[in-house]
């Protein structure tokens, strides 16, 4: 009775413990096994390797465009400052032509004034 159960028991507990054994031994093989295998690479696909010459002509190119355009940014600001020196050159000549004018008017009334004036004294 009882010692048939125990005996049972034991033998159960003995073949559990055998099949629990062989299962952890399997899944350690198995990971071993995964592990000694060489990953895969999941990420996206690998560039072809482009030569520096192509980056460095790139560069180059790109710095001959900035030399160009600060050239032409100079020379912008040069045509407006000749411009700007023209117009002040212009407005200073009428202004001169101006004062000209006004003090030949004053000189010429003077003149009347003057002329008049010794004219009515005789």
């Amino acid at each position: 009775g009882a010692a048939a159960k125990a005996i049972e028991a034991r033998k159960n507990a003995q073949e559990l413990k055998v099949q629990m054994e062989e299962r952890r031994k399997r899944v350690k093989d198995e990971k071993d096994e995964k592990r000694s295998q060489i990953m895969g690479y999941w990420g996206p696909e690998e560039k072809e390797v482009r030569s520096n010459n192509i980056d460095r002509e790139h560069c180059t190119h790109i710095i001959k465009q900035m030399e160009v355009d600060q050239l032409r940014k100079q020379e912008e600001k040069n045509a407006r400052l000749r411009q700007e020196k023209r117009l002040v050159d212009n407005c200073l000549a009428e202004m001169t032509r101006d004062r000209r004018k006004e003090a030949e008017k004053v000189k010429q009334h003077k003149e009347v004034l003057t002329t008049t004036w010794h004219s009515q004294c005789k």
